[in-house]
């Protein structure tokens, strides 16, 4: 078992109701004219029993090329500051990151995009 209060199959039950492991979305500044900040967003059960790998991901993520820094904004939110990184090379990164946590509980799907404007190289 992946944690103490969840069984594997739970888990993956939880993984799947949520859509993912986390979700994307670029959040948009009026002043800029392409979107410089990413936000994850974890659902509260990942959040809450993930919490040190939410929390491990914000070094590796601040560590990306074109990545200006990472901050822990909440439980649950973690915002990326992009710097020439694409949202997608973010994306890919991440995954691996939680795969290579999750081992073989990890959903297929990942990752989801709370929006439509997702970077698609």
């Amino acid at each position: 078992m992946l944690t103490d209060e969840l069984t594997d199959d739970e888990l993956r039950e939880t993984f799947e109701a949520e859509g993912g492991v986390y979700a994307l979305a670029l959040v948009e500044d009026p002043d800029e004219e392409v979107a410089t900040e990413l936000s994850i967003g974890y659902g509260d059960v990942v959040a809450h029993l993930f919490e040190d790998a939410v929390t491990a991901s914000v070094p590796m993520l601040a560590a990306l090329p074109g990545v200006a820094g990472a901050h822990h904004e909440d439980r649950e939110v973690v915002l990326v500051q992009l710097a020439g990184a694409s949202p997608t090379a973010v994306q890919v990164a991440l995954d691996a990151f939680w795969r290579e946590r999750l081992g073989d509980v990890a959903p297929d799907v990942i990752s989801t995009w709370d929006d439509a404007d997702e970077d698609e190289d």
